[in-house]
């Protein structure tokens, strides 16, 4: 969680050294505000930050910070510095879909399309992981536990149904849903406890009701929240001086 709001300072900060917001996105996109202050933060670090805690509790992993209290001087910045180089190696690996370019393979006999892109990545995700547990001298076991886990986070992303139009934020329900169920598993099974029982339950409950939403957004004949009609936020556009030279569509929600 330190990690994922550190990276958002971050982004901001990069505006005002290279000109472009999280050093990628033109500064008169609108989509970096939506992205920073919803999609980032409200949408997934607050919700599978959540689903992280309750694996890291069912599976007993190892804390990255192990060891005495952090405290104001260089040995504690140096773990925190080597803790976040590797969350920022993970977090980075995942920008090496767009190299595909959304390139897709239909399988019909499952009425399913894969994400090429997406499924590189996992592969290549699971292989930093794998590098950064090596380097950790962590027990082997628990990776494999952890790798499963991984992989049900982007299951819904790699593989999708062809027939159905693909959003990734609904997708995120799904993903949130089998990883909150695999945590559930080991939950039950591991923690013998009267109160980890207890405990047990809320977040079945919370990840019953996501993949419950996630149904009938995707499957319903009328979802209760459609795609916004408002092209100038639904739209990932450019608007402004950047778009003089070429009008995006996105641009003609503005009133000159």
């Amino acid at each position: 969680m330190l990690y994922k709001f550190f990276n958002e300072i971050l982004e901001e900060l990069a505006l005002g050294v290279s000109g472009r917001w999280a050093l990628v996105d033109n500064f008169a996109n609108i989509e970096p505000r939506y992205d920073s202050l919803i999609n980032d933060c409200l949408l997934a670090a607050l919700p599978f930050c959540a689903v992280g805690c309750h694996m890291v509790f069912a599976l007993a992993l190892p804390d990255p910070l192990e060891g005495p209290p952090l405290q104001y001087d260089s040995a504690s910045a140096h773990r925190l510095c080597v803790t976040f180089s590797q969350y920022y190696l993970l977090n980075s690996v995942n920008n090496f879909f767009r190299k595909f370019a959304h390139k897709s393979v239909e399988l019909h006999p499952f009425g399913v399309a894969c994400d090429i892109g997406k499924a590189c990545t996992c592969a290549l995700q699971t292989l930093a992981l794998l590098l950064i547990w090596r380097m950790r001298a962590w027990p082997g076991d628990q990776f494999w536990k952890t790798a499963v886990g991984l992989l049900l986070l982007w299951v819904p992303f790699v593989f999708y149904p062809m027939h159905v139009p693909h959003n990734e934020q609904i997708a995120a329900l799904l993903a949130f849903a089998l990883s909150g169920f695999y945590c559930c598993g080991w939950h039950f099974c591991c923690c013998s406890t009267t109160s980890s029982r207890v405990l047990f339950w809320l977040p079945l409950c919370v990840y019953t009701t996501s993949l419950c939403l996630y149904l009938q957004l995707v499957y319903s004949t009328s979802p209760f929240i459609t795609p916004p009609s408002d092209t100038f936020y639904h739209n990932w556009k450019a608007c402004g001086i950047s778009a003089q030279h070429s009008r995006q569509q996105s641009c003609d929600a503005i009133v000159y």
